[in-house]
Order: C-alpha cells, then structure tokens, then sequence
C-alpha cells in the first residue's frame, strides 16, 4: 500500500480486497463458533439431567462420554 501511495497510485482496491478477506475470515469464525455453541448447548440440556457418578475404569466423568446424539 505504501508502495503505490508513494509511487501515486491509489491503493484503495487493496484495502478493499483486504477488508473482504478479513471479514470472509471473521464470518468463518464466527459460523464456526456459533456452531460449537449450538453443540455445547445441546450437551448441557442432556447432561443437567444425568445424575453425577463415580469414576470408573478410565472415565474421569461419564459426561465427557456422553454426546447429545445419545
């Protein structure tokens, strides 16, 4: 950008073309993240209703073992 500037050229289109990536990028994230919310939600709603437990064998907490899906 600096480039053009000195050389008298607009580097406008670039900081557009930056801008555009940038939020293509956030929106990933973002799409990515409400995603696992979603997830994480959906878990805590099954999971408020199972009783706690003991650790068994290699289980640390039966809920880590538990999916939504279950």
């Amino acid at each position: 950008m600096l480039e053009k500037s000195d050389a008298g050229r607009s580097p406008c289109a670039d900081v557009r073309e930056i801008l555009r990536q940038r939020i293509r990028e956030n929106q990933e994230k973002l799409d990515a993240l409400t995603e696992l919310q979603g997830r994480m939600e959906a878990a805590l709603q099954v999971w408020e209703d199972l009783p706690d437990r003991e650790p068994q064998a290699h289980s640390v907490c039966h809920l880590i073992e538990t999916t939504a899906d279950d």
